[in-house]
């Protein structure tokens, strides 16, 4: 069976602050502030409905990112609590398209993160959830458009995987996966990530670490560099676990 590498794991996460980038965080889970009203310029359904990330909104203070106050994180059907959200100009505020993030006010173990270029043209989005970031969006914006726009998380779970395969731990949760996902100057993202199926540290139960490095070339949409290092495949020891 196929373990599909989505969750991020009790890990201490890798954090690696670009100098190149800002990076702003809208909650640390129990800390920050988590949105708030739109302008009073924006539409009134939108006003109503909708709240502005504070991380999201670029260096010039020209964009940002809206998401929904209320949605449904295990949808059922198609048309259900979908969490539309959008990207906006400000000052005039007005809609420039949607954003496949699936973030809302109300979600589980909610955090939400924007990485943006100095430049304003290119940014990094990631939809925390407890274990795992639920989506990774890097993305360019021209001539107030967005272009190159990629989901990475699913692609750095899928070259893990490979190597999870040829251990063939003991699986008793979804596998964990925990890192960093930052611009550089040259605004390509930098990926660091460890991966492990003993997310609890539970000794004595054959796991399984291994460690992600890459360099995404958003204008590109290629990978430039992305190395896979097995860390352990054996049973769990208590020394394996986080200091």
């Amino acid at each position: 069976m196929r373990v599909v590498l989505v969750v991020i794991s009790v890990l201490a996460s890798i954090s690696l602050q670009s100098k190149t980038g800002i990076g702003a965080q809208d909650s640390d889970f129990t800390v920050g502030v988590f949105g708030r009203e739109l302008p009073a310029d924006a539409p009134t359904e939108y006003r109503e409905d909708y709240l502005l990330a504070p991380s999201s909104i670029s260096p010039n203070k020209k964009l940002a990112l809206i998401y929904p106050k209320e949605g449904d994180e295990f949808q059922t059907e198609p048309e259900s609590g979908t969490a539309d959200n959008y990207r906006v100009a400000l000052d005039p505020f007005r809609i420039l398209g949607p954003l496949p993030v699936g973030y809302f006010e109300n979600i589980n173990h909610k955090g939400l993160s924007v990485n943006w270029a100095k430049d304003n043209s290119t940014a990094v989005i990631v939809n925390q959830g407890k274990w795992s970031p639920r989506c990774v969006i890097a993305f360019e914006v021209k001539q107030g458009q967005i272009v190159h726009q990629r989901e990475l998380s699913q692609a750095v779970s899928d070259f893990l995987q490979v190597d999870y395969n040829k251990c063939e731990p003991e699986d008793f949760m979804e596998i964990a996966l925990s890192g960093s996902w930052k611009l550089n100057a040259k605004n390509q993202v930098i990926v660091k990530c460890v991966s492990d199926s003993n997310g609890k540290g539970i000794p004595g139960t054959k796991s399984w670490r291994a460690r992600f490095e890459g360099i995404w070339s958003v204008a590109e949409e290629k990978w430039l560099h992305k190395k896979v290092t097995a860390v352990f495949c054996r049973n769990y020891r208590d020394s394996d676990l986080p200091k």
